[in-house]
């Protein structure tokens, strides 16, 4: 009997891959790692592996255990026609977000407001054409309080269609002033003194809105206190730039031959800072200091009073001693403060009345 069949191609596999991890590229390209094995031949017939594999991750994105297509492998060999191969299947490899960095990170001063929220700038490096991610640079300081150079920590994080595939290595070595706040315009601020001399500034508003009250400190290496002996004692002034109120007063209540003079800057989140003094055999000797008015940054200030030595004096910020008098004619000097740029200064001396630039 005649009986036919057919004879079908036996298929062979091949072994030994493995796909690599790699970091975002914005491709879909893998790579492969290992010796390839066919198995399924069968004796000796002479069949080889040959081809250029193409190894492909099924997405850009990021993610674990992403499988990976493999194409591009055929035989060869003189019984090569006897036999079918399958590509490598079953493998997957990760693909690890991007870490992105920021040039020129700066992080910026801010005026005090009672936290410690940070706004940082940069450049975002790195991010993968044509991929849209941004920079949102937040951070915090390490304190919360008015001064300079204070460390901030990053927390920056990125945004955009793309950030998924990203990580951010937060900048570091960053450092922020915090500066004092303006005494809002026109705000009222009053000088109380009680029946011991303790003295205390209350801020209202422009309505009339009471806002806050700046205790000044009566003991200690800040104390000032206010004699209220004499006219225009204690008259309150606003430096130029709106940071500094200058309060000035005695150490220990009131004028005489063995109190010194202390000049105090106040700014407006309630720090006193009363360490500044004019020593009695200096200026004012036994008799009233009035006010002082402070320059725009703080750094230097301007007093006016009577009796010996005294008219309008300068020094420093903080001195203890070393106060130059400017103004020896106008003795009794009275209100003073700075417009403009120019000095003013009131005075009650018999020879002269009125405003004195």
């Amino acid at each position: 009997v005649g009986l036919t069949g057919n004879i079908t191609a036996k298929i062979l596999t091949i072994t030994g891959l493995t796909t690599n991890n790699k970091v975002f590229d914005g491709t879909t390209t893998a790579t492969l790692s290992g010796t390839t094995t066919l198995n399924g031949v069968v004796g000796t017939d002479n069949v080889t592996l040959t081809g250029i594999p193409i190894a492909t991750f099924d997405s850009r994105n990021i993610g674990t255990a992403k499988p990976v297509t493999i194409t591009g492998y055929s035989l060869t060999g003189s019984a090569s026609g006897n036999y079918s191969v399958t590509q490598p299947s079953g493998v997957a490899a990760n693909i690890i977000a991007l870490a992105l960095t920021v040039t020129n990170p700066v992080a910026q001063n801010k005026v005090f407001d009672g936290n410690t929220n940070a706004t940082i700038t940069g450049t975002l490096t790195g991010v993968v054409s044509p991929d849209v991610v941004t920079l949102t640079g937040t951070g915090t300081f390490a304190s919360s309080t008015v001064g300079n150079g204070i460390a901030i920590t990053s927390t920056s994080t990125l945004g955009g269609a793309g950030a998924g595939n990203y990580t951010l290595t937060q900048p570091t070595g960053l450092t922020a002033n915090i500066t004092t706040p303006q005494f809002s315009t026109g705000n009222l601020v009053v000088l109380n003194v009680n029946s011991t001399n303790v003295a205390s500034l209350v801020e209202y508003s422009n309505s009339g809105t009471f806002q806050q009250t700046f205790t000044i400190p009566s003991t200690g290496t800040d104390a000032l206190t206010i004699s209220y002996t004499a006219t225009s004692e204690g008259a309150l002034s606003r430096s130029q730039s709106g940071y500094y109120l200058g309060l000035a007063g005695y150490r220990t209540g009131t004028n005489g031959s063995a109190t010194d003079r202390v000049i105090a800057r106040v700014n407006s989140t309630g720090t006193v800072n009363a360490k500044s003094v004019i020593p009695n055999a200096e200026g004012y000797t036994t008799n009233n200091i009035r006010a002082v008015v402070f320059s725009d940054d703080g750094s230097r200030f301007w007093t006016s009073g009577t009796g010996t030595g005294g008219g309008v004096r300068t020094n420093v910020f903080e001195a203890t001693s070393g106060s130059v008098q400017v103004s020896s004619t106008l003795t009794n000097t009275r209100a003073i403060n700075i417009f403009n740029n120019q000095l003013y200064v009131s005075s009650a001396a018999t020879t002269f009345h009125g405003l004195s630039s």
